[in-house]
């Protein structure tokens, strides 16, 4: 028993050596991590002195620039009437809750240098975020821009303990479930609570930007620019390409005038050795905004029978989602709608299609978006090309094909359980189903799969039936 104290002693002991060789291990593993860090910025800085080159910016990719039909055709009584056939549609469960996507960045290590901070609230799209933000980010770029003057800025920031703000953000963005774009427009609202400038909120947002890991820069003619990188080709965006990379101009204006560049600007061409993550807009859908819900009532008819559906929609959910670049159409249907709002609107629509064969209800459902909703082309209502995701098109008063098309296409896949194609042709975009039984009138055979028309735009047309003035026109046909 005499030998108890001095194996508990000797074990006491070697705990406490083990500890204490952690913490020197710990300890040493910062300091280099934290040398590290402040060489690359040094480097970083005085390539950033002499290296500045003229690009020349590119013309932006661009969506479908054929004009829409203005106003679209009623069918005729023919495309229209109640058509039965087998099987039945078969309703599965509604996708349930998934974890939030969480930021694939990792959180940078805790300063060991305590700087002097301010609270900065930040109103992102309902929600009201606190930042302590280190006062020497409040000391904007001054005079015009050039290479010199923006290393220099930068070179002063290096100097800033930025890493706690850094977790600021990415933990935010966890929270509210935001992904690259999100996290990245968090950043750009920062920056613009903290300066009024342009330039110096430009500078504050590639700052921040890199320390949380994207692959942003700047350029500058008259003015400074915030170009990105991004995983997706982006529509209607300029942008310039560097070592075969495309960045995009995503700048942010709070009050909505934001002037793309032009023309040849200067910038560098290496990337910061700490960002180089492009932005992946997968997941728009996550983020839940907050504030003032408003109420949607959409009413439509099917084979003599009114139907309504209610929808609660929150507001800045819609001003969120505009914010984003155009992408490719078929992201849009992928995206879909935040898990409540899905729910709810399936939850609506499933008794309505409960015992119809497949054909009767995407009849039901091209009803809806045929009906529900007025018609404008995005040229009459923004003024520009504009993809709508599903929870704008629910929102906003009128939408064109495009839009119709990504909604009824989701609503197709996630409640019947059918595969979908787009079908395009200059001007106008349908979509077309693949039912498991035979369905007469026009489709296509894709990858041995038989994809039948089905029109969300083509008022009170069953599936089978094409706009007059594309039925004969040979379009792309594309499975999602």
């Amino acid at each position: 028993m005499r030998m108890l104290p001095l194996v508990l002693g000797i074990l006491v002991s070697s705990s406490s050596f083990a500890d204490s060789d952690y913490d020197r291990w710990l300890k040493q593993t910062r300091t280099e991590y934290s040398q590290y860090r402040e060489a690359t910025d040094r480097e970083f800085g005085d390539f950033l002195k002499e290296s500045w080159q003229a690009v020349g910016m590119e013309v932006p990719r661009e969506l479908d620039r054929t004009p829409k039909p203005r106003s679209v055709p009623d069918a005729p009584i023919s495309a229209s009437e109640p058509i039965t056939s087998t099987p039945t549609v078969v309703i599965a469960p509604l996708p349930q809750a998934t974890e939030p996507v969480l930021d694939t960045i990792p959180d940078e290590p805790q300063e060991t240098v305590l700087a002097e901070t301010a609270l900065v609230r930040v109103d992102f799209f309902g929600h009201a975020l606190n930042f302590a933000v280190p006062t020497n980010l409040n000391d904007g770029y001054h005079g015009s821009p050039t290479g010199k003057g923006i290393a220099a800025w930068w070179n002063k920031r290096a100097e800033v303990p930025y890493k706690d703000l850094a977790n600021q953000i990415k933990t935010e963005a966890r929270q509210l479930q935001l992904n690259d774009w999100g996290t990245v427009l968090l950043i750009q609202h920062l920056a613009t609570a903290i300066h009024n400038d342009y330039n110096s909120q430009a500078l504050l947002s590639w700052y921040l930007a890199v320390r949380c890991g994207f692959d942003a820069r700047v350029a500058y003619n008259q003015n400074i620019y915030l170009l990105l990188a991004s995983e997706q080709p982006l529509y209607g965006i300029t942008y310039l390409t560097v070592n075969k990379r495309a960045y995009y101009a995503l700048g942010y204006a709070a009050d909505g005038r934001y002037d793309p560049p032009r023309g040849r600007l200067f910038t560098y061409e290496r990337q910061h050795e700490n960002g180089k993550q492009a932005l992946d807009f997968s997941n728009s859908e996550r983020f839940v905004a907050a504030g003032r819900t408003e109420m949607r009532n959409l009413d439509f008819s099917f084979n003599g029978s009114s139907h309504s559906i209610q929808l609660r929609i929150h507001q800045q959910a819609a001003a969120y989602l505009n914010l984003y670049p155009q992408l490719d159409l078929s992201y849009y249907i992928e995206a879909g709608l935040p898990m409540d709002l899905g729910r709810d609107l399936l939850n609506q629509l499933k008794p309505l299609v409960a015992g119809k064969s497949e054909l009767e209800a995407v009849n039901l459902l091209l009803r809806f978006t045929q009906t529900a909703f007025a018609y404008e082309t995005d040229e009459q209502q923004f003024g520009r090309e504009n993809y709508l995701f599903p929870l704008e098109t629910l929102y906003f008063r009128a939408s064109d094909c495009e839009d119709r098309t990504i909604l009824f296409s989701w609503l197709v896949k996630n409640l019947l359980q059918l595969d979908v194609a787009l079908v395009t042709w200059p001007g106008h975009v349908a979509a077309a189903v693949a039912f498991h039984g035979n369905v007469d009138g026009q489709g296509w055979t894709v990858g041995g799969k038989r994809y039948v028309i089905a029109d969300p735009t083509y008022i009170n047309a069953n599936a089978g039936y094409s706009m007059p003035q594309f039925a004969t026109a040979k379009p792309a046909v594309q499975p999602i």
